[in-house]
């Protein structure tokens, strides 16, 4: 204890008497520590917790679906998805997310706008409670264009409707559809895709009204659908995937002519082959490597 007095009473002694140096080394110490903090909060951002709000990430795990023989991610059908949700055992649920883009009216004044077209779950999947409104119900999930409704993001409903608190039951046209505002959604939430700000989002039963390849809902060849699945509490990854594996098997002795060679396995959050996390997390392993 007396050695350590000694040296401390030594340091203060050499910093008082070079000011300038004791400057410097408190500006690189200080500009290190906020560095490597702002390091560790992206790396959080990104790898370990890269959506707001989102409840159980822990959990979560991105849909890839691939197909034997091509390259690249295949997409899963709306068909399969329902399958996958009826089959399994040891997730606690799926859900749907399509990026999509498409004209965003209201009164004289359009603009373009991001989105997502998402399953009836999607919100109280996520744990994401909306600030005003409502989420979808089971049954606007299906139907083909039956359900014209939305979801807006709390900078549109700043933006464009100055806030209104009264906003839940007006319209806006999305594609030239109208569709009905049921709820907003809160300021930290943009969407479950990794380095993109959503504007609304929309139930499954509107797919055909933005996805302009022709897919219909009841296509079990139409493989246009993004995702995410929860695991149930206690189930690892390996257990999960293994159950995947045999229900993507099964739907291949069933349905042949459509779902022959197709794989569906889970990926970690930053993994996801439909988002910008890769390219964020390169990003940031160019920008450590020159620390």
């Amino acid at each position: 204890m007396q050695t350590f007095l000694q040296d401390l009473r030594f340091g203060a002694r050499m910093l008082f008497r070079n000011p300038g140096f004791s400057a410097l080394a408190i500006l690189c110490l200080t500009l290190g520590i906020g560095t490597n903090a702002a390091v560790f909060s992206w790396i959080e951002g990104i790898l370990v917790r890269p959506y707001p709000l989102v409840a159980h990430q822990d959990r979560m795990f991105a849909l890839n679906a691939t197909t034997r023989g091509v390259q690249g991610y295949t997409g899963i059908s709306y068909p399969d998805f329902l399958d996958l949700e009826k089959s399994s055992t040891l997730f606690e649920s799926f859900i749907i997310d399509k990026i999509t883009g498409t004209t965003l009216s209201v009164g004289d004044r359009a603009e373009r706008a991001a989105g997502g077209i998402v399953s009836a779950n999607y919100f109280d999947a996520l744990g994401v409670r909306l600030i005003l409104g409502r989420g979808f119900r089971p049954e606007e999930g299906s139907g083909r264009n039956a359900h014209p409704v939305t979801v807006i993001s709390y900078l549109t409903w700043k933006d464009r409707y100055k806030g209104d608190p009264n906003i839940v039951g007006k319209t806006q046209y999305l594609n030239g559809v109208q569709h009905t505002i049921i709820g907003v959604a809160p300021e930290k939430f943009h969407g479950t895709f990794i380095g993109y700000s959503f504007n609304f989002w929309v139930p499954t039963s509107m797919q055909e009204t933005f996805d302009t390849t022709g897919y219909k809902l009841e296509d079990r060849g139409a493989r246009w659908i993004e995702g995410y699945a929860f695991l149930k509490p206690g189930v690892t990854r390996q257990q999960a995937q293994a159950e995947l594996s045999a229900i993507a098997k099964r739907l291949e002795n069933d349905y042949p002519e459509t779902d022959r060679g197709h794989e569906i396995t889970i990926l970690p959050l930053w993994k996801t082959p439909f988002n910008q996390a890769r390219t964020l997390s390169s990003t940031l392993a160019i920008t450590c490597s020159f620390r």
